[in-house]
């Protein structure tokens, strides 16, 4: 029997007679530590809106109105009006992502 074979049937056989417990594990260098929150910018806050506005299937109006962008300064207090994107710049920037994502499917089907 190879050796390391052996080393863990007798291992077995130590705890099943109680003679030997199981030591607990580490987690060290299997899970890393992420870094904190993104930083916001406002090219994050129109990408999660504009992400927002096409999975929820909801008008781009809901994008624009007062109580959505009190809700988005409620989130961090210290925005300033100019860094909420508009429901104009949302409908520009989900028209832009289509368009670059129509020529990717271009490229790839091109022979």
């Amino acid at each position: 029997i190879p050796r390391d074979i052996w080393k863990k049937m007798q291992l077995k056989k130590a705890i099943a007679e109680g003679k030997q417990r199981i030591n607990q594990g580490t987690l060290d260098n299997v899970v890393t530590k992420r870094d904190t929150a993104l930083s916001f910018s406002r090219e994050r806050v129109l990408h999660a809106v504009a992400q927002y506005v096409v999975t929820k299937d909801i008008p781009l109006s809901h994008a624009g109105s007062a109580a959505f962008r009190n809700a988005l300064t409620s989130m961090r207090p210290h925005t300033k009006s100019s860094e909420l994107p508009s429901s104009h710049d949302v409908s520009v920037y989900i028209n832009n992502q289509y368009i670059d994502l129509l020529n990717e499917f271009k490229e790839q089907f091109q022979v």
